[in-house]
């Protein structure tokens, strides 16, 4: 199971439990993958008070979120003391937003810690995808995430989980799941230091900070992992690298 330990807006971060039966490893990415294309921005404070039209823009997520992910929000919104503050509700909304597609990707994961709308967001997302289960590529593509097959070697180890795509010299992107991932790599398997060649079935992030320590450009979102060549039993453990 993964957990979520929620914190404030586009610093918050996921951790993935070394108990995973998939993946079997530590791994930590953020919440607010969608907030972090392009870029890095410095947050703007509200200099001329809570309706100041720059600060407030930052927050509001129509460009960046589905439509009826905003609805959800603005209704929780309504249901909140200050619901109607535009700068509470430009940080509501956005928290909510990013938060819902995490809850999406972890249907079987928990959430600790965080503020009120990302909690909400969080759990939106989880009843969302168990609710839908067939809509992961349509949610998928409205954040922005492309489907993508492809081959390379992955790595793993201490807050490590790096892919090396095939044909891309240079490049190295951060492996996750949307959940429910399916693989026929064996639980009982240590990965080499080397890695392991794998085929990956996914969606891949636009370009961004991902990862641990946001130190990788994009992100990839396994759907389905095959391995693409003979797995050795006999490969030395590595610490941290174990997959259960």
């Amino acid at each position: 199971m993964r957990a979520y330990v929620g914190g404030s807006g586009v610093a918050s971060k996921i951790e993935w439990s070394a108990a995973v039966p998939l993946l079997g490893l530590l791994l930590w990415g953020g919440c607010a993958e969608v907030t972090k294309r392009g870029p890095e921005r410095t947050v703007p404070s509200a200099k001329n008070g809570p309706d100041d039209a720059d600060a407030i823009a930052f927050f509001y997520p129509e460009h960046r979120y589905p439509p009826f992910v905003v609805a959800l929000a603005d209704t929780f919104c309504e249901s909140l003391p200050e619901g109607n503050d535009p700068w509470r509700r430009a940080r509501v909304r956005s928290s909510f937003g990013s938060c819902f597609f995490s809850g999406f990707t972890m249907p079987n994961g928990t959430m600790t810690g965080g503020g009120v709308g990302g909690v909400e967001g969080f759990k939106a997302g989880q009843d969302y995808r168990r609710a839908h289960p067939d809509q992961v590529p349509a949610i998928m593509t409205a954040f922005g995430y492309q489907h993508v097959e492809i081959e390379g070697v992955w790595t793993v180890g201490f807050e490590r989980s790096a892919f090396k795509p095939q044909g891309r010299k240079g490049e190295q992107w951060w492996l996750g799941d949307v959940g429910d991932t399916v693989s026929d790599i064996p639980e009982d398997f240590r990965m080499p230091d080397d890695g392991v060649a794998i085929f990956v079935d996914g969606y891949l992030s636009d370009k961004g900070q991902y990862g641990h320590l946001d130190a990788y450009p994009r992100e990839l979102l396994a759907q389905r992992i095959h391995r693409v060549e003979p797995i050795d039993h006999k490969s030395r453990p590595t610490p941290g690298s174990q997959l259960r």
